[in-house]
């Protein structure tokens, strides 16, 4: 019996001693606040080679897109930075909100959002998605 009892502790201390290592936790995503303080200020867009550079202003947790003069559209957005790629939603008063993609770095910020603005586009590649490229304004 002592011996059977010995063999049991023997071979439950093994498999502790045996155990593998807890593994390491991942790198440390940034979180919104970061990424969100980041993109406060002005940018700039360029639409296309017809049009010249429109102004965009981020300001807490709202983005306006100003056209010149002529009009400005305001939207409010919430970050998903944890997600892979960045998350996005951006709400518009008559458009409802539209799940995006974000990449921010440096003095670039890229918003993609696809055309039905029914899902979250899974890359910044493909087709049937517009993208937007925002530079700093120095």
């Amino acid at each position: 019996m002592r011996r059977v009892v010995s063999l049991l502790l023997l071979l439950s201390g093994a498999s502790v001693v045996a155990a593998p290592a807890p593994l390491a936790k991942p790198a440390r995503s940034r979180d919104a606040g970061a990424d969100l303080r980041e993109m406060q200020g002005e940018w700039e867009w360029q639409p296309g080679p017809w049009h010249g550079v429109e102004r965009v202003v981020i300001r807490g947790d709202s983005i306006v897109w100003c056209a010149g003069t002529r009009r400005e559209e305001t939207e409010t957005f919430r970050l998903y930075p944890t997600t892979t790629p960045k998350g996005m939603d951006t709400t518009r008063p008559r458009h409802g909100t539209s799940p995006c993609i974000y990449s921010l770095r440096g003095d670039v910020l890229i918003i993609r959002e696809t055309l039905t603005r029914t899902k979250r586009p899974s890359s910044f590649d493909g087709q049937g998605d517009v993208t937007y490229t925002l530079r700093r304004r120095r």
